[in-house]
């Protein structure tokens, strides 16, 4: 199966500004639309991911977690500087706990 996507993001052209169709029996067709939480999205299987409009930005978001995948090197940047210091604050505490255990 074949997608084809279409995205206005100024929403001049193309009514809704977020189109999906997929190639069916030599025919593009459709996509079925939902709202969710007033964002437009459209499941991809080809892709495995909801393919959402908010706020005139398209975000890409996994299917299973509902997690949105990361639009820029900035929000990647902030994502695994989160991670890190999390995973030092784990390994401090585990040493703690550990220095406890051995006291």
């Amino acid at each position: 199966m074949r997608e084809y996507w279409l995205f206005d993001p100024k929403d001049e052209y193309f009514d809704p500004a977020l189109q999906g169709l997929s190639l069916r029996d030599g025919l593009y067709r459709p996509l079925p639309a939902f709202a969710e939480n007033g964002v437009r999205t459209i499941r991809s299987r080809v892709l495995d991911l909801d393919l959402c409009v908010e706020n005139e930005v398209l975000r890409f978001r996994e299917q299973g977690t509902g997690e949105y995948l990361h639009n820029n090197l900035a929000e990647a940047t902030r994502a695994l500087t989160e991670a890190n210091a999390a995973r030092l604050a784990a390994e401090t505490r585990i040493a703690e706990l550990e220095a406890q255990l051995r006291r």
